[in-house]
């Protein structure tokens, strides 16, 4: 079991409606409704907290739908380090389409949430103990407005790890840089990077929905990892935390010592079965261990965006 602090700022209650067929303008009745927490922190502690190990995550909890987040880390056996504030934490909503003229689709609306509150920073900092020391820290996700970027360099400066997962588009400096073993981000997310700060460029690996995910500079698994279509019988139902959990299983990968190349392939496998799911970062592991094996790395030059860096 390693310790594990899961950064992740901005938690969201989330409802996933199925829909036989979403019609934009129309009256729409959803088949089913279902509730829970996520956000990328919380969708990424919820993982490594089922892969066995100890996980606490930093977050700013408010009102109804911040008591059912706690909750839900009680049931998960994940420790949340949060701090309250004013109104309520915010809702996201994704609304799945069994057809359409283009097949299955997810849509997702997320609802803003903004904090008010000078002190909050502070008392997030306080939550952690100086000197703190984790086997890995994973950076998930955006800050709320209201709190500033810099609050990722000062609990990375507060705090000692063997690994830094960063899988966020913000708040991005020199000093955490230097930090960072890994960076897990989307094509969309590593675009808005493409103006930080320059240096010795961590081990990357970019995903892209269905076209294949690509790694550079960890020289041992860089390349490109076309990924297999999903079960024949079974569609994408929901692509929605895919992401977090390629981030979380990347992270217990390297903590149980994986090279680069066994870890990546791992990671997608399973953030691929999370798509099976109708719930965000939910999985079977028998799907994520019939999709590893079709994963294979295929090495290539890096991309010029990262070849740049």
């Amino acid at each position: 079991m390693s310790k594990i602090l899961v950064v992740g700022l901005n938690p969201a209650w989330q409802r996933v409606l199925t829909l036989p067929a979403f019609k934009p303008g129309s009256v729409n009745r959803a088949r089913q409704s279902q509730s829970l927490a996520s956000g990328k922190g919380l969708n990424a502690a919820k993982v490594l907290a089922r892969l066995g190990h100890d996980v606490s995550v930093l977050q700013i909890l408010a009102g109804e739908n911040g008591r059912h987040c706690l909750e839900a880390c009680g049931a998960w056996k994940v420790r949340s380090l949060h701090v309250r504030t004013q109104g309520n934490t915010r809702e996201c909503i994704t609304i799945l389409s069994e057809k359409g003229e283009e097949g299955p689709s997810a849509t997702e609306v997320i609802e803003p949430f903004y904090v008010d509150d000078p002190e909050l920073t502070a008392q997030l900092l306080a939550r952690i103990p100086s000197g703190a020391a984790y086997d890995a820290i994973l950076i998930c996700g955006s800050v709320p407005r209201g709190v500033g970027e810099f609050i990722y360099a000062h609990i990375l400066k507060k705090t000692r790890a063997a690994h830094v997962l960063w899988d966020s588009a913000m708040g991005l400096t020199p000093e955490i840089l230097e930090r960072i073993s890994w960076i897990k981000v989307n094509a969309e997310e590593f675009a808005k990077l493409s103006g930080s700060p320059s240096g010795a460029w961590p081990a990357t690996l970019i995903t892209e929905g269905a076209k294949p995910a690509r790694v550079s500079h960890s020289k041992s698994a860089d390349g490109t990892y076309p990924l297999p279509p999903l079960p024949n019988s079974r569609h994408t139902v929901n692509p929605i935390g895919a992401g977090d959990t390629v981030t979380a299983v990347l992270a217990d990968g390297l903590l149980r010592k994986l090279n680069p190349e066994a870890a990546v392939r791992r990671a997608l496998a399973f953030g691929m079965a999370s798509c099976l799911s109708p719930l965000p970062a939910e999985y079977d592991p028998a799907d994520a261990a019939s999709l590893e094996l079709q994963i294979q790395l295929e090495r290539s030059e890096p991309r010029k965006e990262l070849e740049s860096r």
